[in-house]
């Protein structure tokens, strides 16, 4: 979820200014997602035993980071460059993953970086959607669509890290127009994501890892490292070939 923009992944140090924004940026993005109290290495690992797509780099030279290099392959000891160097995972201190089409998934850096151009975050823009829903409202889709909870495979301790997984059990296609994240506040669930809004479909094929713009039956799609505070809903406003649309979901107390 093939990759856009520069191809170069070495990256030079940019000014002082571009960094403190930067820094802004990512803090704004990430700030739902709990930092895992394990080496950057151990991290960078996890992340590619979830997805064999995703996008990784390093900072370089590892003790002191003052540009990055795009990762070719993972091994359990080292990383392998694309200018063919290794390094070991123990040495790592900076990284980034980002989905193939650049999308942010994890950014950590002890002094931060500039991020290549290809790079872009999901964060606040345009007037917020308001949404909200009570469990009644998924009952139509649970025909349709199951959506079932598990351990997140690179946090698999943490309760606020989790995967989630969308299966089409209907005879139809189906697309997910627009899903999102809602928090619980008495009997309704209310929107909540990093951008205030609804994420989009292209968005859930990304983080989803589905290939095509269809659901078809009996095919099921997960997000390995999906994230939130419980009592959560997420909720997927989709609609099937012939035209009909619901919402499924699924709520993880």
């Amino acid at each position: 979820m093939p990759a856009e923009g520069a191809t170069n992944p070495a990256i030079l140090l940019a000014s002082g200014l571009a960094t403190a924004i930067l820094a802004i940026v990512v803090i704004i993005a990430l700030r739902r997602r709990r930092v895992p109290q394990r080496s950057a290495g151990e991290r960078l690992l996890a992340h590619a035993r979830d997805r064999s797509d995703y996008r990784m780099c390093v900072g370089i030279p590892p003790a002191a980071p003052t540009r990055w290099i795009e990762v070719v392959e993972v091994e359990p000891s080292t990383v392998r460059c694309w200018t063919a160097e290794t390094i070991p995972l123990l040495e790592i201190t900076a990284f980034f993953v980002t989905y193939p089409r650049g999308t942010l998934v994890e950014y950590h850096c002890p002094r931060p970086i500039p991020l290549p151009k290809w790079v872009h975050v999901e964060e606040p823009s345009g007037t917020p959607d308001q949404d909200r829903l009570i469990p009644h409202d998924l009952e139509e889709g649970r025909a349709l669509v199951r959506v079932e909870f598990g351990r997140s495979t690179r946090e698999p301790s943490s309760r606020h890290h989790y995967s989630t997984t969308l299966a089409n059990v209907s005879d139809e296609r189906i697309r997910v127009l627009k899903f999102g994240g809602y928090t619980k506040h008495g009997g309704e669930f209310f929107l909540n994501t990093i951008t205030n809004r609804f994420f989009s479909a292209l968005t859930f094929m990304e983080w989803y890892g589905q290939k095509g713009e269809w659901l078809e039956p009996g095919e099921s799609v997960t997000d390995p490292n999906n994230y939130g505070d419980r009592p959560v809903l997420w909720a997927y406003y989709c609609e099937t070939e012939g035209g009909r649309r619901f919402v499924a979901g699924g709520i993880l107390d």
